[in-house]
């Protein structure tokens, strides 16, 4: 892959480790890769150690706001669309998001059916200030990634 498809995708997955890095310090990025992988074009892969469960509906938030990452990068940016199958990370954002509203709103599935779909969309907006506030260091991770093509948890502290 190379050119404006090879920028979109870094740009995507640099997005998402640097907001999971901020927004969870106890569930760090381990690694982020965009070489390809069977259907996956590029991944993040965050420490998921028993201490840094979910508890929190604020927990569970901060892991949306890092799953949208990518596509707030996307618009805020101006990067292009990242190349490659649908993005299934919107999918397990939504389910994140019926979590917290099955926490937060009882019966929510019957009074107010467009709950999560508000609570996925709260989060993008929350992506995308984060994206503005964060742009020097996603775009020095993503110069890295296209160089690299992966990038470990030290990887990530030294840039």
């Amino acid at each position: 892959m190379t050119g404006p498809h090879k920028h979109a995708l870094a740009m995507h997955e640099a997005a998402r480790a640097v907001l999971n890095d901020v927004l969870n310090p106890r569930s760090p990025t381990i690694k982020v890769s965009i070489v390809p992988r069977a259907a996956a074009l590029g991944f993040v892969q965050f420490d998921r150690s028993p201490e840094s469960n979910i508890q929190t509906v604020e927990n569970m938030e901060s892991r949306i706001v890092a799953l949208v990452a990518g596509h707030a990068a996307q618009t805020v940016l101006d990067t292009g669309t990242a190349p490659g199958a649908p993005d299934s990370s919107y999918e397990f954002a939504r389910h994140l998001a019926e979590a917290v509203a099955d926490n937060t709103v009882p019966n929510w599935r019957q009074s107010d059916p467009q709950c999560a779909e508000n609570i996925v969309l709260r989060c993008f907006e929350r992506a995308k200030t984060l994206v503005k506030d964060n742009e020097e260091q996603i775009r020095r991770v993503c110069d890295a990634l296209k160089t690299k093509g992966e990038l470990t948890n030290v990887d990530l502290k030294s840039i």
